[in-house]
């Protein structure tokens, strides 16, 4: 499987792109409403109760953490994330390695997973004593349990770090019947990192006014560049460049219709002869 992110033809994405870099937003900035709002947690009223803290702080809470978020899939063929995420075919999809990626930690020598988005038909009940699993440990295989009374139970003697753990959890859960077939994953930054951006994480990050963080790639974690059909010509020749420079693929997509389904079709127009 290989994971995708769906770009517009923005100035400061093909920078980013240019010096491998990937931005993470804060869940504030996320574009689904219903992706760990206020407005979420406060539809469960005992659960806020327990915390007795206002919105404002309950907002920095969930904001104690970044976001970058991709989409599997086996090629760039998400007629979806064309549409919604790449500006209808004018923006470009680049392709991550999924195994560097999922060694990020390994290389920061800090907590950054790579985690499924969790799709469900409900979100998780604040009101009830349900358990969910840590997502900030280097061991994704094997995380620790924690129930939402006994994190509510630690912020009430001052440990916040289990309710922060917890908006993470409600950072990858998404309504199945409107985001699934996005097919997404979320690399989350959390406090370990957030904590030490002037120290050890330093030259791995950079903030980026209060909207996030951009992130330095390894060398090797971009593998292609598609650009959309309706990409303007200014565009290809500085996204030909870029994958020049990269060292990597560029492919075209333009959508089409094949045994009587609606599709993508990928060329590679890496070289002039393979131009559709």
């Amino acid at each position: 499987m290989h994971l995708y992110k769906y770009y517009p033809p923005k100035k400061h994405n093909f920078k980013a792109i240019a010096q491998k870099k990937i931005f993470f937003c804060y869940p504030s900035s996320l574009n689904d409403p219903n992706d760990t709002s206020i407005t979420n947690i406060q539809a469960f009223p005992q659960f806020c109760r327990g915390l007795d803290v206002d919105n404002q702080k309950l907002k920095e809470s969930l904001d104690r953490h970044a976001i970058c978020c991709f989409s599997k899939g086996s090629k760039a063929d998400n007629c979806h994330l064309w549409t919604f995420y790449a500006s209808n075919y004018e923006g470009f999809a680049v392709e991550y390695d999924e195994n560097v990626l999922k060694d990020l930690a390994a290389v920061i020598t800090g907590p950054l997973p790579l985690l499924d988005v969790d799709y469900r038909d409900n979100p998780l009940n604040l009101d009830a004593d349900e358990t969910f699993a840590i997502a900030e440990t280097f061991d994704i295989k094997h995380r620790e349990q924690h129930s939402i009374n006994q994190c509510i139970e630690a912020y009430q003697k001052g440990d916040h770090r289990p309710i922060e753990e917890l908006f993470k959890e409600l950072h990858l859960q998404k309504d199945r019947s409107v985001w699934e077939e996005e097919k997404e994953c979320r690399l989350i930054v959390g406090n370990v990192i957030l904590g030490n951006l002037n120290g050890a994480f330093r030259r791995f990050f950079q903030k980026v006014n209060n909207k996030g963080l951009l992130f330095t790639l390894p060398a090797n974690a971009i593998k292609s560049i598609t650009i959309g059909y309706r990409t303007s010509d200014k565009s290809k020749r500085l996204l030909k460049k870029i994958a020049s420079k990269l060292g990597v693929k560029l492919f075209q997509a333009t959508p089409c219709v094949e045994n009587c389904r609606w599709t993508v079709r990928l060329y590679d127009i890496s070289t002039k002869a393979n131009k559709p």
